[in-house]
Protein backbone atom coordinates (compact mmCIF):
# COMPACT_ATOMS: atom_id res chain seq x y z
CA UNK A 1 0.00 0.00 0.00
CA UNK A 2 1.23 3.49 -1.04
CA UNK A 3 -1.10 6.30 -0.21
CA UNK A 4 1.86 8.42 -1.50
CA UNK A 5 0.83 7.35 -5.24
CA UNK A 6 -2.86 8.15 -4.91
CA UNK A 7 -2.14 11.78 -4.19
CA UNK A 8 0.29 11.82 -6.97
CA UNK A 9 -2.11 10.20 -9.75
CA UNK A 10 -4.78 12.81 -8.25
CA UNK A 11 -2.41 15.69 -9.10
CA UNK A 12 -1.91 14.07 -12.21
CA UNK A 13 -4.97 14.03 -12.77
CA UNK A 14 -5.90 17.48 -12.20
CA UNK A 15 -3.43 19.09 -14.86
CA UNK A 16 -5.26 18.65 -17.46
CA UNK A 17 -8.56 19.56 -16.26
CA UNK A 18 -7.09 22.79 -14.46
CA UNK A 19 -5.57 23.49 -18.20
CA UNK A 20 -9.53 22.86 -19.74
CA UNK A 21 -11.23 23.78 -17.12
CA UNK A 22 -12.20 27.17 -19.15
CA UNK A 23 -13.31 25.19 -22.04
CA UNK A 24 -15.49 22.99 -20.18
CA UNK A 25 -17.27 24.88 -18.45
CA UNK A 26 -18.24 27.21 -21.27
CA UNK A 27 -19.46 24.27 -22.74
CA UNK A 28 -23.03 24.01 -24.64
CA UNK A 29 -23.48 21.31 -22.62
CA UNK A 30 -25.39 21.59 -19.28
CA UNK A 31 -23.50 17.68 -18.58
CA UNK A 32 -20.48 18.48 -19.52
CA UNK A 33 -20.73 21.92 -17.30
CA UNK A 34 -21.38 19.76 -14.07
CA UNK A 35 -19.18 17.18 -14.79
CA UNK A 36 -16.44 19.70 -14.68
CA UNK A 37 -17.37 21.33 -11.51
CA UNK A 38 -18.07 17.36 -10.05
CA UNK A 39 -14.04 16.50 -11.05
CA UNK A 40 -12.68 19.85 -9.55
CA UNK A 41 -14.39 19.09 -6.40
CA UNK A 42 -13.60 15.42 -6.30
CA UNK A 43 -9.72 16.16 -7.09
CA UNK A 44 -9.88 19.35 -4.77
CA UNK A 45 -8.74 22.00 -7.12
CA UNK A 46 -9.02 24.57 -5.36
CA UNK A 47 -7.57 26.62 -8.12
CA UNK A 48 -11.20 26.98 -9.54
CA UNK A 49 -12.60 28.56 -6.37
CA UNK A 50 -13.10 31.85 -8.34
CA UNK A 51 -14.78 30.47 -11.20
CA UNK A 52 -17.29 27.95 -9.31
CA UNK A 53 -18.17 30.97 -7.17
CA UNK A 54 -19.18 33.15 -10.21
CA UNK A 55 -20.92 29.56 -11.41
CA UNK A 56 -22.89 29.70 -8.63
CA UNK A 57 -23.66 33.23 -8.67
CA UNK A 58 -24.62 32.83 -12.30
CA UNK A 59 -28.09 33.26 -12.88
CA UNK A 60 -27.79 32.87 -16.61
CA UNK A 61 -26.64 29.13 -15.67
CA UNK A 62 -28.49 26.26 -15.57
CA UNK A 63 -29.85 25.50 -11.76
CA UNK A 64 -28.20 22.27 -11.80
CA UNK A 65 -24.72 23.71 -12.67
CA UNK A 66 -25.49 26.25 -9.67
CA UNK A 67 -26.36 23.66 -7.58
CA UNK A 68 -23.18 21.77 -8.43
CA UNK A 69 -20.85 24.39 -8.13
CA UNK A 70 -22.51 25.22 -4.85
CA UNK A 71 -21.42 21.80 -3.63
CA UNK A 72 -18.24 22.34 -5.08
CA UNK A 73 -17.51 25.30 -2.89
CA UNK A 74 -18.30 24.12 -0.01
CA UNK A 75 -16.59 20.77 -0.07
CA UNK A 76 -13.42 22.82 -0.88
CA UNK A 77 -13.99 24.92 2.46
CA UNK A 78 -14.27 28.34 0.83
CA UNK A 79 -14.11 30.98 3.36
CA UNK A 80 -16.39 32.98 1.64
CA UNK A 81 -18.76 31.00 1.36
CA UNK A 82 -20.99 32.41 3.31
CA UNK A 83 -21.28 35.64 0.95
CA UNK A 84 -22.56 33.30 -1.96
Amino acid sequence: YRPVLAAREARAAALPLRLGMDALLASPSRAVQVATVEALQRLNVSEALDKLRALVTDEQRHEDVRVAALKAVSSLRDPGLDKL
